[in-house]
């Protein structure tokens, strides 16, 4: 399947609630860069009316344009090692691809391959997660994460010491990119699932 990529131009304040509007009509990748944002969305789901109309909603607002075009699949990891750049959380939490070196000293290690799938650290709300998963206590927890995407955070919980996590998501191929990385990671306790939040129903409540 191929995607499109929205790359919109808008200043900060606005950027934030086009994500969410984006979201709302079935957006759920972002990108963040230094004129705004990049929102991905399969082919088959791409309407540029609902688009068009999510722009012209906010368009007297402030300086605002975009413009979309087709990634195909077989080169979004291209994409991704052309763009993806490595970061440092909190001075404790590297996030690199595995074709990144792993930077001295640090703490915690997490290599991601994003593929099409959403959580590199980059984006503002992962980074804050991560940075509040160090002050929670994860020795020893059952931990969910739901809407795992890159499986980033449960990556990170397996590494605060999680004794079982389950990594859940609507979308096949981001079940698998997370699986990837978790195995990229050595997190042979993490398990991860196809569905929505009934997929966990009928285990023992995770805590």
């Amino acid at each position: 399947m191929d995607f499109v990529e929205v790359r919109v131009l808008a200043p900060r304040e606005l950027a934030d609630i086009l994500v969410a509007e984006l979201a709302e009509v079935g957006y759920d990748t972002f990108e963040d860069h230094d004129e705004g944002f990049c929102a991905y969305i399969g082919e088959g789901d791409f309407n540029p009316d609902a688009v068009a109309e999510v722009m012209a909603r906010y368009s007297g607002i402030g300086t605002l344009d975009y413009s979309h075009r087709i990634i195909t699949r077989q080169n979004w990891n291209a994409e991704w090692e052309k763009n993806f750049q490595p970061l440092v959380i909190a001075d404790k939490v590297s996030v690199r691809a595995p074709f990144h070196p792993k930077p001295e000293p640090i703490e915690y290690d997490i290599v991601i391959m994003p593929r099409m799938s959403f959580g590199t650290g980059h984006h503002e709300t992962t980074a804050l997660m991560i940075e509040n998963q160090l002050g929670v206590d994860h020795a020893g927890k059952r931990v969910l994460d739901m809407g795992c995407g890159t499986g980033i955070l449960a990556i990170m919980a397996a590494q605060l010491g999680a004794r079982e996590v389950l990594a859940v998501d609507v979308e096949p191929w981001t079940v698998e990119n997370a699986a990837d990385n978790a195995a990229e990671n050595h997190c042979t306790n993490i398990e991860c699932r196809l569905g929505a939040w009934k997929c966990w129903k009928g285990k023992r409540r995770l805590t």
